[in-house]
């Protein structure tokens, strides 16, 4: 066996094909992930298997790195995405290969399963610190899959994070792994990291992790694994305005385009609000027994206050003007918006209104920090009101260790 895979590893008997990662929102490729296919029939799984069992997985990841990079120059694409093993992780010529191929670093990914058993975080750390500080981007594959501990996320803090496909599925009818799928957004977004959906098969999959902000997907409905050159894609994404349920225009022609930023950033802060929103509905319904003035007025409150912020955002994705700022401030319904003139729309998108999107979007990420500041009081309510930690932890969809941590100061008790 032993020499099968040396034999393997010396006369590159294996091929590589890629895989499309897409921007679900604009239909174009984000990146390619490069799959390993060996020529005398092994599966990929078990043959990487064997490397571990016998230690040699850092020669093969080695020899497949510096196959991918001498491919990367064909390859019309930002950037590949390169699977390693742990130990290879922790191998001191990694850095070698990735930093001295003389190939641009932002177009390198190297990806780590959360399943795999990293021995040394310190040095796994120190190794990767060297690596990143070149441009190459560290992913963390199958977040979420099974009993995953998200502890390779908490400890590398990944650029990416790619949600395993056992949440993917079915998750235009499971609201479970819907809540779960805007999770992992909003603690992406903690950590600086962009979210990538893997195993996307159905159309109506794509549709609802657009809704829940996800905005990255890779799977057979999207583009299947193949080898170069890659194939232009034949999907194309449902029109924002069309997701997002929002009212026909009298014109197409707006005052003020979205740059993709902006609209992405709006949608983004939509799938936040209807996170809060959710969970104050699961909150007022679980808890509306308990029939205390208070805490009705506090649910209330932040439920308004989000559906105020939603109305503004679905605004701000389409791109049109008005100043949300004192709407929000108030809790009043957003303003009536009127459509200017053909010249008065000219004079508009040649002024610069990069400003104006910043203000409303602050205003807005106000509006969504005040809400979390209500929910904490609800939950401090609940508390009160005889509700445990395990009660709390399920309704708001954390652990109890989580959950007592952030709305009880760690007090378990």
């Amino acid at each position: 066996m032993r020499s099968e895979i040396e034999a393997c590893i010396s006369e590159r008997a294996f091929t590589l094909v890629y895989q499309p990662i897409v921007h679900l929102d604009e239909g174009t490729v984000a990146g390619l992930e490069a799959l390993c296919r060996f020529g005398d029939g092994a599966t990929t799984e078990r043959r990487f298997q064997q490397a571990e069992r016998l230690g040699v997985s850092p020669d093969l990841d080695l020899a497949i790195i510096d196959h991918a990079l001498g491919e990367l120059e064909d390859l019309d694409t930002p950037y590949v995405s390169i699977n390693l093993s742990p130990s290879t992780l922790l191998d001191e010529r990694l850095a070698d290969v990735l930093v001295g191929s003389g190939v641009p670093a932002e177009r390198v990914v190297v990806e780590v399963t959360e399943h795999a058993r990293i021995t040394d975080y310190e040095r796994a750390e120190q190794q990767l610190g060297v690596i990143r500080a070149s441009g190459v981007r560290l992913a963390v594959d199958d977040a979420g899959a099974g009993y995953a501990t998200f502890r390779h996320i908490l400890s590398l803090r990944p650029d990416i994070i790619k949600m395993d496909r056992s949440i993917t599925q079915d998750i235009d009818t499971d609201p479970a792994r819907r809540a779960l799928a805007t999770a992992l957004v909003i603690f992406g977004g903690e950590l600086g990291a962009t979210v990538v959906a893997e195993g996307v098969e159905t159309e109506s999959e794509i549709l609802a992790l657009r809704r829940a902000g996800i905005h990255r997907g890779q799977g057979y409905s999207l583009a299947r694994p193949q080898p170069p050159p890659i194939a232009a894609l034949a999907y194309e994404p449902m029109p924002l305005a069309e997701l997002l349920d929002l009212p026909a225009l009298p014109s197409e022609s707006l005052a003020h385009a979205p740059t993709d930023a902006e609209a992405v950033s709006a949608h983004r802060l939509l799938a936040s609000v209807d996170a809060i929103s959710g969970v104050l509905d699961m909150l007022n319904e679980r808890l509306a027994a308990i029939g205390e003035a208070r805490y009705r007025g506090l649910v209330g409150t932040a439920q308004r206050q989000a559906h105020h912020v939603e109305g503004a955002l679905r605004t701000m994705a389409r791109g049109l003007p008005g100043d949300f700022d004192a709407a929000l401030r108030e809790g009043e319904p957003a303003p009536v918006v009127h459509l200017p003139s053909a010249e008065a729309r000219e004079d508009e998108q040649a002024a610069p209104n990069r400003d104006r999107a910043r203000r409303r979007m602050q205003a807005a990420v106000e509006a969504v920090r005040a809400a979390q500041e209500q929910l904490a009081d609800t939950v401090a309510l609940g508390r009160r009101a005889g509700v445990s930690w395990d009660e709390t932890a399920q309704i708001v969809g954390m652990t109890r260790q989580g959950v007592s941590k952030r709305y009880g100061g760690g007090r378990d008790r």
